[in-house]
């Protein structure tokens, strides 16, 4: 099943991690990224929370900290402001996990999507993506 998930370079999710050191001390450096027109491209290609569907998204990166990097495969829309509410909250402790995460940036945004990237990013191999149970019972 995991072949299936493949990226916009035409990686599937099971083949990534052969492109990517066993060890995550060994990976590459990551070089982030500022780009503004990144940012702004992400929020007019997605007027809506790419989750839940709420109009009025917010970008989010979907590995954040040291690894926040301004660039497509790194960006996603959810609704809700700060970790209060919303889409945005869950990804912030909910049950929005980075697995969760990575099937919607997968289901939706596929073109601009590296697993290689997004785990060099990270720093460290990335969870398998995980769609929501409804999208399982309807497969």
């Amino acid at each position: 099943m995991l072949e299936r998930y493949k990226d916009g370079d035409g990686v599937s999710f099971a083949d990534h991690r052969a492109l990517l050191p066993e060890r995550a001390a060994d990976f590459p450096a990551a070089g982030i990224v500022r780009d503004g027109e990144a940012l702004e491209l992400i929020g007019w290609r997605f007027p809506r929370c790419q989750v839940c569907g709420e109009r009025g998204g917010n970008r989010h990166h979907i590995i954040g900290g040291a690894g926040r990097s301004d660039e497509a495969t790194n960006l996603i829309v959810l609704c809700g402001s700060g970790n209060a509410s919303g889409c945005h909250a869950e990804a912030h402790g909910g049950e929005l996990t980075l697995a969760r995460i990575l099937w919607y940036k997968w289901r939706q945004d596929r073109a601009n999507l590296s697993w290689v990237r997004l785990a060099i990013l990270r720093r460290g191999h990335l969870p398998r993506p995980e769609p929501p149970r409804k999208e399982v019972a309807d497969e």
